[in-house]
């Protein structure tokens, strides 16, 4: 049971990296499935529903954005600069309320819905009775060249955050995404590109090419525990 000493400073102003927040509750990264403008570009809709968060108080909001790497048929891409204006709207808005907000990055990776175009992908190709998700297709492996690839996909969508005027990014490395396919012991049978993942990779090589010197946060979505690893080491179940 939770009690008010565990939330004693949830009113408190707090920091991530160098973004002040004026307490710290936080938005999360989660899909909002408002599509009132098609084609991928951020709708009206969405920026009133973050825009009544902002208002209200919230310390920072992380805004949902479609997978990278594919044409997704929903979801407020971020993969070409004509998506720009969207997310600097956005930034407008949740800022004219004392709000900072960064958006949240990912590949959909071995966990992409039948429905979606393109092959699913991860840091290695599992047979299905060995897969954490095996009612998804089966993904295939991904090559060094495709990673550095990738690498450089998701430098450019946080320039183009930044260029928003956005506040940082988060990296979904977790939840049976790409990025989580390289750290987990569950999924990556390469035994390389470990913590060196996509996502790693982007955070040393892609911002110092990339990416504002200060004043941009950075920061990981990351799993608590495993799928299919054992408890006593670190996994949430058999």
């Amino acid at each position: 049971m939770f009690g008010a000493s565990h939330f004693k400073r949830l009113l408190e102003p707090g920091r991530i990296g160098s973004v002040a927040t004026r307490n710290r509750m936080i938005k999360n990264g989660t899909h909002l499935f408002y599509h009132d403008k098609p084609g991928g570009y951020m709708g009206q809709r969405n920026i009133d529903f973050y825009d009544v968060l902002a208002r209200g108080g919230v310390g920072l909001i992380v805004a949902a954005s479609a997978p990278l790497g594919l044409e997704a048929p929903v979801g407020y891409r971020i993969d070409r600069d004509e998506y720009i204006p969207g997310f600097a709207e956005l930034a407008r808005t949740t800022h004219r309320h004392g709000c900072p907000a960064s958006v949240r990055l990912f590949r959909l990776g071995p966990m992409q819905p039948s429905f979606l175009p393109g092959e699913p992908a991860a840091a290695s190709s599992l047979p299905k009775n060995e897969s954490p998700r095996p009612q998804f297709a089966k993904a295939r492996e991904l090559t060094v060249p495709e990673i550095g690839d990738i690498v450089n996909e998701f430098a450019r969508a946080a320039q183009r955050i930044q260029e928003a005027g956005l506040d940082g990014i988060e990296l979904n490395g977790a939840t049976n995404h790409l990025l989580n396919s390289f750290p987990s012991r569950a999924w990556n049978r390469r035994g390389v590109w470990g913590n060196n993942a996509p996502g790693a990779g982007y955070r040393h090589e892609g911002r110092e090419k990339r990416d504002p010197q200060s004043g941009y946060d950075r920061d990981s979505h990351a799993n608590a525990a495993e799928y299919r690893v054992p408890k006593k080491a670190g996994g949430e179940r058999p």
